[in-house]
């Protein structure tokens, strides 16, 4: 938007000039010269536009008293702000000034001087605690955290489990503090897990302090994340996928299929079900696992059509057991 701005000043500017130098007496517009310099983070302000890049601009108004229009013409120059970032440590409970102010606990502080070309002279400070206080001549810490947390040891932040010494002389030099810590990195834990459970059933997830109980009345396939704590107190986070079924009746079962060409019919395919198919002389001629469902071939071969026994153990305990009819269509 500012380019545009400008292309169409300098645009105007121009066809100002080649006017003026036909008729210089009546529009030839008055052009003003400004030099300025601004620091770093103080814009200047040119005919309603904040302006903090070195360069030229021109700005165009019209002058009611000449009745001709003014050019102002700047030539803007940008002094640098100076920017000094620097960091110290202190014991925890001892303060540190930093210019007018006294700090006593950590972070990152701010402080605007003048510098000598005139402009801001910004300091980054960062200030440090060291924790714990190591005020005591073999101090011998033990601590747990987490995986993914951060153990502050004498401004340092570890991560690891391990023994870490730090000495730290005291403020009146008497004598020095050893501080031996010994920190335990415990992992937090994760599980996934998938149950079918019936529809008329309901399902509890036991978790450290959590138990969760899920009950759906419709057939479908849920998921939950269940957070908790493991037995070291970290992060316990459990994806569980329930999918819900209806139990099977007599009723829902059918009675004939037709495994042939055009139709291919699998029966009891996608059921929580694992199945044995008999002929009428009582020999085995299929083991189908839990969803496979049988598809009506013994030995790599479409059954005759004709009625077979089926047994369908459920994942529940339940056993069913008929007749299946395998036809062929005309």
């Amino acid at each position: 938007m500012r380019k545009l701005f400008f292309s169409l000043c300098a645009v105007l500017l121009s066809f100002w000039n080649i006017s003026a130098q036909g008729n210089p007496d009546d529009n030839t517009p008055i052009v003003t010269y400004l030099s300025e310099t601004i620091c770093e983070g103080h814009p200047y302000i040119l005919g309603g536009h904040a302006l903090s890049e070195e360069g030229v601009y021109h700005d165009t108004a019209f002058s009611f008293p000449q009745m001709r229009d003014s050019v102002t013409v700047l030539t803007l120059h940008v002094k640098p702000a100076s920017y000094t970032r620097i960091s110290d440590v202190i014991v925890n409970g001892e303060s540190y000034v930093f210019g007018d102010t006294i700090l006593r606990t950590e972070g990152v502080y701010t402080r605007y001087l003048e510098a000598a070309n005139g402009c801001d002279s910004i300091i980054h400070f960062q200030l440090g605690i060291l924790f714990p206080p190591c005020d005591t001549v073999n101090t011998f810490i033990q601590e747990k955290i987490c995986e993914g947390e951060e153990y502050l040891f004498c401004g340092r932040f570890l991560t690891t489990s391990g023994v870490y010494t730090d000495t730290v002389p005291k403020a009146d030099n008497s004598c020095d503090s050893i501080v031996t810590l010994t920190l335990e990195v415990h992992p937090n834990s994760t599980a996934t897990l998938e149950k079918t459970i019936h529809t008329d059933e309901s399902f509890t997830l036991s978790s450290r302090l959590v138990d969760t109980t899920f009950t759906h009345p419709l057939p479908g396939i849920y998921e939950h994340t269940v957070i908790s704590t493991n037995q070291y107190g970290c992060d316990s986070i459990i994806s569980l996928t329930i999918t819900t079924v209806d139990r099977e009746t007599i009723s829902d079962i059918p009675t004939m299929f037709c495994p042939y060409e055009s139709v291919k019919d699998v029966f009891l395919r996608g059921r929580d079900l694992e199945l044995y198919i008999y002929d009428r002389y009582g020999n085995m001629i299929s083991h189908c696992n839990v969803g496979e469902g049988w598809n009506g071939q013994y030995k790599g071969r479409l059954a005759d059509p004709g009625v077979y026994i089926y047994v369908a153990k459920y994942t529940n305990g339940d056993v069913k057991k008929g007749t299946i009819e395998v036809i062929k269509e005309d």
